[in-house]
């Protein structure tokens, strides 16, 4: 604003000039050189024009200059700060004496405006010899007051085909506005003024219509009020807001499409067509310098409702803090996850893990610190309830804190690390639930629904990978567990252990080995633990424990999840009469191993008799051993 009211100023000096000494016949191009070094003084930077200059005296004061150039600052890769084809000035007689400057016309055509920051943060509008005032004169002259300055009336004022570049060599950042149509209306420097036109940015048509209740107190730096309205086919944006040396006021934005709107943006995203479309957003904002906050937000995207605060600071990268509350959050279609679909976890097991490639370079585009509160939360198959959450996301490393979470009908804690800063991703993992169901859980975890029960399970696991399979073959931690009150779908133990017992007495009408997983049997337990040891996806364990009024149970085994597979050795002994299961006292204090093994999908289940027959054959050798030698020592 100030390097446009010197140049006024000078062009006006140089109006009043030419009046004064064009009665004496001097030269046009005399005149031109006496105001180019007036300016060049003032502004330390070096104005021309081609050609000569053209004079008009009547009905007003005229001139119009052609291949105006005004110099950049020293150093510039670009030479010209501002480049015009032409510029048409008119200047009401009045302007002489008057006190009150009246602009009937100011025209500039083809104008290219060339604004940068330098490597060391120098603003080329801001390197004017009129700026480079000491700092104890700066610090002890008071701005002029909107009622001091002369006024000013303006007629037609225009620009023409106008370009607008900005380079910031500190950021490395780049913006320009083409075919830049400019039209301003103020009846005088102390009524409202209002700025309309239009330009291309990033190959859209921008509109602009902005108002200002008053240029004067706005260049006195008093207090002012405005109304801006940017549109375009992507986004509608409105703004009614009081400025001093701050903005502050309402805010209100549409877009269409999000998904559009950041690719106008350069950022791509990997989220599903059905969702990243309809943006709207309402605020309060307050923005200084280089930092917006939004107090009172509300905003909705898609199906997710949010409302909090919020602060965006323009540094590099961006980054965004506050909190915010919103709706059941479904991750997986904005980062373009596709989860299995099947309606049984035994159609989600025959399914092999996820080879998509995961792309997370959106977490290094810019910086994060959230406090967040959700109704719920949804990842691939994981479903979590009402949840508190921080994230914290830094130059592409991440952080998630549940200090808070309801999931699978249990509440607990929870934190993930995840470093996407480079490849292949890092993630790390703690958990600890309790009161939580086991068959919906381990259905959505891990496609395997044959476990039922509730009560306790923590871990601590650790990954890397760039896409779900490599994640689970790459999978390490432990996990340990605690049910009560459940049951073991698929297999009834104790009538296999009672089957192979009347297998090793001879009776083989009541023996059915030959025992899958079915969906009509279980095994009720009131107690059942372990832990397991992860290394490269799969899980180690010795220390299984089951009871229930029937039975005693301990094993050890593998969990295979990269082939999602099982092979465990159980060890079950029957302590009670089991006839609801089909059983007798005779099988009570029975012990006979038992192989769980195979497939999620396809597990077989097999007593392990071999051993058990030895040791019962062994037993009657030495029974018999025992008869001959009581027979010969005379024992009777």
């Amino acid at each position: 604003m100030k390097l446009a009211i010197k140049l006024v100023a000078a062009l006006v000096l140089l109006i009043g000039a030419l009046v004064l000494l064009v009665p004496q016949f001097l030269s046009s191009e005399k005149i031109w050189a006496e105001v180019s070094s007036q300016v060049e003084q003032q502004t330390g930077r070096r104005i021309q024009v081609e050609g000569t200059p053209e004079l008009s005296l009547f009905p007003a004061l005229g001139l119009q200059l052609k291949g105006l150039k005004f110099a950049n600052q020293p150093g510039s890769k670009v030479s010209q700060m501002l480049t015009a084809e032409q510029l048409t000035l008119r200047l009401a007689w009045s302007s002489l004496w008057s006190g009150t400057v009246r602009i009937d016309e100011f025209v500039l055509e083809k104008p290219e405006l060339y604004l940068e920051k330098n490597s060391k943060g120098q603003a080329n509008w801001q390197l004017l010899a009129g700026d480079k005032q000491p700092a104890a004169a700066a610090a002890g002259s008071a701005p002029s007051s909107a009622a001091a300055l002369p006024d000013l009336q303006l007629g037609d004022i225009r620009i023409v085909d106008g370009k607008l570049s900005y380079q910031d060599a500190q950021t490395g950042s780049a913006q320009q506005l083409d075919n830049l149509q400019l039209s301003i209306e103020i009846a005088s420097l102390k009524s409202p003024l209002r700025l309309q036109g239009e330009a291309d940015y990033r190959g859209k048509t921008q509109k602009l219509d902005l108002s200002v209740d008053h240029l004067a107190a706005l260049l006195a730096k008093e207090p002012i009020s405005l109304q801006l309205e940017l549109d375009n086919d992507l986004l509608a944006l409105k703004l009614d807001a009081n400025y001093q040396t701050n903005l502050q006021g309402k805010l209100e934005l549409e877009a269409g499409s999000l998904r559009e709107l950041l690719a106008w943006f350069d950022v791509q995203t990997q989220a599903s067509p059905e969702v990243m479309n309809k943006l709207e957003l309402k605020s309060t904002v307050l923005l200084t310098d280089n930092d917006l906050q939004l107090t009172g937000l509300s905003m909705a995207l898609d199906q997710l409702k949010l409302t909090g605060e919020q602060r965006v600071q323009f540094l590099q990268p961006v980054k965004v803090s506050g909190q915010l509350a919103l709706n059941t959050l479904d991750l997986n279609p904005y980062l373009g996850l596709h989860p299995q679909q099947e309606s049984t976890a035994a159609a989600a097991a025959t399914q092999d893990w996820d080879l998509t490639p995961l792309d997370l370079s959106a977490l290094t585009q810019l910086n994060l610190d959230q406090q967040l509160k959700l109704a719920g939360l949804v990842f691939q198959q994981i479903k979590l309830g009402p949840s508190e959450m921080k994230l914290v996301l830094n130059n592409g490393k991440a952080r998630f804190d549940l200090a808070k979470l309801d999931a699978y009908q249990g509440k607990g804690s929870a934190w993930l690390e995840l470093n996407a800063a480079s490849k292949p991703y890092q993630m790390a993992s703690q958990f600890n639930l309790t009161g939580v169901a086991a068959q919906p859980l381990l259905t959505d975890a891990a496609g395997f629904d044959k476990l039922l029960g509730t009560g306790q399970i923590s871990g601590q696991l650790a990954s890397s990978g760039l896409h779900q399979k490599a994640l689970v073959e790459a999978l390490n931690g432990t996990v340990s567990f605690r049910f009560a009150d459940g049951a073991i779908r698929g297999a009834n133990i104790a009538a296999i252990v009672r089957s192979a017992g009347q297998a090793l007495q001879g009776n083989l009408q009541a023996v059915n080995l030959d025992k899958d997983f079915s969906e009509s049997e279980k095994t009720d337990f009131s107690e059942l633990s372990a832990s397991m040891q992860f290394a490269a996806g799969i899980g180690q364990s010795s220390d299984l424990h089951l009871a229930s009024p029937l039975l005693r149970l301990t094993g050890n085994g593998s969990l295979d999840l990269p082939k999602r597979q099982v092979d465990y050795l159980l060890s079950p002994r029957l302590v009670a009469s089991i006839e609801g299961q089909g059983a007798t006292e005779a099988g009570k204090g029975l012990t006979i191993p038992v192989r769980v093994k195979g497939p999620w999908t396809a597990i077989k289940i097999r007593p392990d008799i071999s051993q058990t027959a030895k040791d019962k054959a062994k037993q009657k050798i030495e029974d018999k051993v025992k008869d001959k030698l009581k027979g010969l020592l005379g024992g009777g």
